[in-house]
């Protein structure tokens, strides 16, 4: 089971400090990225080390596959594998273009699981070649963090799934089953303290999107209760403001009622600014002192 840890409230001007050099793993995409500088500069103040796994653009098997969450098997194109190039192969997750590289081991060789136009590669760490089967699936073992008992996970899976393309993988449904698959194997492997962050929409989100957001935060909410951080809940308050210092126009004030990222809170169409990073990393760090 999780720990619960909650969102909302006001931002504390002296923070309750659990233990010394607390590590906080991060775990998303651009949603988290963007809020690393911020993250970093307020832990320092909570005694947490933060460790970032976030990556923007990346889907969310790709960001589980990062961590070893997730199983990945590969056919190389080549039976012959060198370090002096890329090794593209055909993976059985699908394909993200926006993979950034991660450490793995494939076929006992040490080295790196990258994406380009070209699709998926692997480059080794040191200078080698070998001999593959092209007929044969090589599982890719990631590099798994090594976890204190008193870790904790902040995650956000799925955002990019929302925006894409193939209905495979950007469903509700989708981004759902297995935003709880990674969070149990999390649970079940590395720490039970876990902070679920929910999703808000954009500055141009249509009913669909809207519709998908709040299907996934309402799941969530309902699985995770305490231990989820309704981010969108957040960013559609009156206390966003006042936290801020931010002067909200009308159409902003028409925005949050509607479900729609305010303008005033945004750098771009998918993204909140650098104050709204500023005060999120505040509630998020807030949010981990109610584990025990």
């Amino acid at each position: 089971m999780l720990q619960a840890c909650g969102g909302g409230g006001e931002i504390q001007s002296s923070p309750i400090v659990l233990n010394n050099n607390i590590d906080v793993y991060i775990l998303g995409s651009s949603t988290l990225e963007n809020m690393i500088p911020a993250l970093e500069s307020t832990a320092k103040t909570y005694n947490y080390n933060i460790h970032n796994y976030a990556k923007g653009g990346e889907q969310l098997y790709t960001m589980c596959l990062r961590i070893g969450a997730f199983p990945g098997t590969v056919k190389f194109s080549n039976n012959n594998l060198s370090s002096s190039t890329k090794n593209y192969f055909i993976a059985d997750w699908p394909l993200d273009y926006s993979l950034k590289t991660f450490d793995a081991e494939v076929n006992n060789i040490k080295g790196q699981v990258g994406a380009d136009k070209n699709g998926y590669y692997f480059q080794f760490n040191t200078p080698s070649s070998i001999l593959v089967d092209t007929n044969i699936n090589y599982p890719v073992h990631s590099s798994i963090p090594t976890t204190s008992n008193n870790a904790i996970f902040i995650v956000n899976l799925g955002k990019n799934n929302f925006y894409q393309s193939n209905p495979e993988i950007n469903t509700s449904e989708y981004i759902i089953s297995e935003s709880k698959k990674c969070i149990n194997w999390i649970s079940e492997n590395l720490t039970n303290k876990i902070l679920v962050v929910g999703f808000f929409s954009t500055t141009q989100a249509n009913d669909s999107l809207i519709n998908k957001v709040n299907t996934v935060n309402s799941s969530l909410s309902d699985t995770y209760k305490n231990a989820f951080y309704d981010i969108e809940k957040y960013i559609e308050s009156d206390q966003v403001w006042s936290d801020t210092k931010i002067k909200p126009t009308n159409n902003d004030l028409s925005n949050q009622k509607n479900h729609i990222l305010p303008s005033s809170l945004a750098k771009d169409a998918l993204h909140v600014n650098e104050t709204i990073n500023i005060a999120l990393s505040k509630k998020l760090l807030d949010s981990l002192a109610q584990f025990k």
